[in-house]
Protein backbone atom coordinates (compact mmCIF):
# COMPACT_ATOMS: atom_id res chain seq x y z
CA UNK A 1 0.00 0.00 0.00
CA UNK A 2 2.91 2.34 0.67
CA UNK A 3 3.74 2.59 -3.02
CA UNK A 4 0.20 3.82 -3.78
CA UNK A 5 0.44 6.82 -1.44
CA UNK A 6 2.08 9.11 -4.05
CA UNK A 7 -0.96 8.61 -6.29
CA UNK A 8 -3.27 9.83 -3.55
CA UNK A 9 -0.95 12.76 -2.78
CA UNK A 10 -0.90 13.73 -6.44
CA UNK A 11 -4.68 13.63 -6.75
CA UNK A 12 -5.13 15.81 -3.66
CA UNK A 13 -2.29 18.31 -4.25
CA UNK A 14 -2.44 18.65 -8.06
CA UNK A 15 -2.50 22.32 -9.14
CA UNK A 16 -1.73 23.61 -5.65
CA UNK A 17 1.88 24.65 -6.36
CA UNK A 18 3.24 21.79 -4.27
CA UNK A 19 5.10 20.01 -7.06
CA UNK A 20 8.65 20.06 -5.56
CA UNK A 21 7.38 18.70 -2.25
CA UNK A 22 5.17 16.19 -4.04
CA UNK A 23 8.01 14.84 -6.19
CA UNK A 24 10.40 14.53 -3.23
CA UNK A 25 7.82 12.88 -0.99
CA UNK A 26 6.67 10.50 -3.72
CA UNK A 27 10.28 9.48 -4.30
CA UNK A 28 10.82 8.73 -0.60
CA UNK A 29 7.58 6.77 -0.32
CA UNK A 30 8.32 4.76 -3.46
CA UNK A 31 11.80 3.88 -2.18
CA UNK A 32 10.39 2.83 1.20
CA UNK A 33 7.77 0.73 -0.58
CA UNK A 34 10.42 -1.03 -2.65
CA UNK A 35 12.49 -1.80 0.45
CA UNK A 36 9.43 -3.21 2.20
CA UNK A 37 8.50 -5.27 -0.87
CA UNK A 38 12.03 -6.71 -1.12
CA UNK A 39 12.09 -7.56 2.60
CA UNK A 40 8.69 -9.21 2.33
CA UNK A 41 9.77 -11.29 -0.65
CA UNK A 42 13.00 -12.31 1.10
CA UNK A 43 10.94 -13.36 4.11
CA UNK A 44 8.69 -15.46 1.88
CA UNK A 45 11.76 -17.11 0.33
CA UNK A 46 13.11 -17.85 3.81
CA UNK A 47 9.79 -19.31 4.96
CA UNK A 48 9.38 -21.49 1.87
CA UNK A 49 12.90 -22.92 2.07
CA UNK A 50 12.72 -23.28 5.86
CA UNK A 51 9.54 -25.34 5.61
CA UNK A 52 10.47 -27.32 2.51
CA UNK A 53 14.18 -27.99 3.08
CA UNK A 54 15.76 -26.70 6.30
CA UNK A 55 16.39 -23.56 8.31
CA UNK A 56 19.94 -23.31 6.94
CA UNK A 57 18.63 -23.51 3.38
CA UNK A 58 16.12 -20.79 4.24
CA UNK A 59 18.86 -18.50 5.51
CA UNK A 60 21.05 -19.13 2.45
CA UNK A 61 18.16 -18.66 0.00
CA UNK A 62 17.01 -15.44 1.65
CA UNK A 63 20.56 -14.05 1.66
CA UNK A 64 20.84 -14.88 -2.04
CA UNK A 65 17.54 -13.04 -2.58
CA UNK A 66 18.81 -9.99 -0.62
CA UNK A 67 21.98 -9.87 -2.70
CA UNK A 68 19.93 -10.27 -5.88
CA UNK A 69 17.67 -7.35 -4.97
CA UNK A 70 20.64 -5.18 -4.04
CA UNK A 71 22.33 -5.92 -7.35
CA UNK A 72 19.26 -5.53 -9.55
CA UNK A 73 17.54 -2.68 -7.70
CA UNK A 74 20.57 -0.65 -6.53
CA UNK A 75 23.84 -1.44 -8.30
CA UNK A 76 22.52 -1.87 -11.85
CA UNK A 77 20.53 1.41 -11.81
CA UNK A 78 23.46 3.31 -10.29
CA UNK A 79 25.78 2.04 -13.03
CA UNK A 80 23.32 2.56 -15.87
CA UNK A 81 24.17 5.23 -18.37
CA UNK A 82 21.18 6.85 -20.08
CA UNK A 83 21.26 7.03 -23.89
CA UNK A 84 22.75 10.22 -25.32
CA UNK A 85 20.21 12.96 -25.70
CA UNK A 86 18.51 12.22 -22.38
CA UNK A 87 18.69 14.74 -19.62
Amino acid sequence: MTVLAPIAYHRILFRRDRRPWLVETANRIARAGLVLAALTMCGVVFLAFDLAVSRAAGVVASLVAVVGYLVLWVLVPLRAHPPSGWR
